[in-house]
């Protein structure tokens, strides 16, 4: 896909301001991420500065601020005299990011089981009905965001600070590997069921329980992605 091609009539919910650079940057950030997350720029096209900052009605300063943030999540890659590129997948990137989900997300799922407030297991409760909904709707870039919104929520439920922010990092950079898997597989109930029983062994206070259901559930991700690259 060339950046001409680039489908920039997109859904990004309330109005922003755009009178700052930094909101411009902000903006184009948004945009650009959601494209890349959901495969409509694919893995490996070089991105044309000046093409992009026409379309989006911005300067090349926060298209570059906003691609400065892409980089340190690992969707781009900015090369020497600022070529820049969209980062290709390959299946060493589903080994890397496996290995880290696995402890990760597994330890918060324990400790939200300890520690999540009746405030956060509502959280979670309110995010496991936008899936059925966006399931039933067959909605995968919604359920893209919600199954990001559904991981944050049992993150911040474990209440430490770091763990939600490695967990949050990690899982940013995932988005694109969770879209692709819907898409392809589907699976979307299963992954409703998934989240469920998660969330009720949290809510039942079961810690053993939600930590070997997520691990379940991360596994199952690598198994049906690695199917696919």
């Amino acid at each position: 896909m060339s950046t001409k091609d680039i489908p920039l009539v997109y859904d990004m919910g309330a109005s922003v301001e755009t009178s700052t650079n930094a909101t411009k940057a902000d903006e184009a950030y948004h945009l650009l991420r959601r494209l890349i997350v959901t495969v409509q720029i694919p893995p490996g096209t070089v991105l044309d500065e000046r093409k992009i900052a026409a379309q989006l009605g911005v300067g090349r300063t926060p298209l570059r601020e906003a691609l400065a943030r892409l980089a340190e999540q690992k969707l781009v890659i900015i090369h020497r005299h600022r070529n820049t590129q969209v980062a290709p997948l390959e299946l060493s990137d589903v080994t890397h990011i496996h290995e880290l989900r696995v402890p990760l997300e597994c330890l918060a799922a324990r400790l939200a089981a300890q520690r999540a407030t009746e405030r956060d297991i509502e959280a979670i409760r309110g995010l496991l009905f936008q899936y059925e909904d966006a399931a039933l709707r067959e909605d995968y870039q919604a359920a893209v965001e919600i199954d990001y919104a559904f991981h944050d929520a049992c993150a911040r439920a474990s209440h430490n600070p770091y763990l939600i922010d490695a967990i949050n990092r990690l899982n940013s950079h995932s988005q694109r590997l969770w879209f692709i898997s819907l898409r392809s597989i589907g699976a979307l109930d299963q992954i409703v069921e998934k989240h469920r029983q998660i969330y009720e062994a949290i809510a039942r206070r079961d810690p053993e329980e939600a930590e070997r259901l997520m691990r379940e559930h991360i596994d199952n991700f690598r198994e049906r992605i690695r199917s696919l690259l």
